[in-house]
């Protein structure tokens, strides 16, 4: 990368209005994995989500957003994602770093980040097993490691947790 990166919170209306955001999490997501763009505009209005984004001359490259779980305490990456032509460079990690900063002063004493990846041996296709592996890979560069056991996502609409 020639220029240099910036990393942003992004109130609720930096966030619709920013179309390179939006562009980056539609092609980044299938369709079952993406929640509309109302609730994470919501979940920041209210101050129970964040969204990020890292900028490089001028233009959003990588976004993610993340829910504030108080009871744990702990934050919840719920999406992160960067340009394609960007990846393998180093802006998808710095900008975690950033998100599990900033979420932590919402949830004072945090225990750290919860990063979900799905299990590669549910993958329905090669591919789709292939994408699962590399987004398991990333978070292990990053410190991450697989929960044992049962885990069950803490309820993001307010009412059921999710498997």
């Amino acid at each position: 990368m020639d220029g240099q990166l910036r990393h942003e919170q992004l109130d609720e209306r930096a966030l619709s209005r920013d179309v390179r955001f939006w562009e980056i999490y539609e092609r980044s997501f299938s369709a079952s994995e993406k929640e509309p763009r109302e609730v994470i505009e919501k979940s920041v209005r209210l101050n129970a989500g964040m969204a990020f984004r890292t900028v490089l001359d001028g233009n959003t490259v990588a976004m993610a957003t993340t829910h504030i779980l108080p009871k744990i305490p702990a934050v919840f990456l719920v999406y992160l994602a960067v340009d394609p032509e960007l990846r393998g460079r180093g802006a998808g990690g710095k900008l975690l770093e950033f998100a599990h900063e900033k979420g932590a002063t919402l949830a004072p004493g945090s225990l750290g980040m919860v990063w979900e990846a799905e299990r590669t041996e549910d993958a329905a296709s090669g591919p789709d097993r292939i994408l699962r592996e590399k987004r398991l890979a990333f978070f292990r560069r990053h410190g991450g490691c697989v929960v044992s056991g049962d885990y069950r996502q803490p309820a993001l609409d307010g009412i059921a947790p999710g498997p």
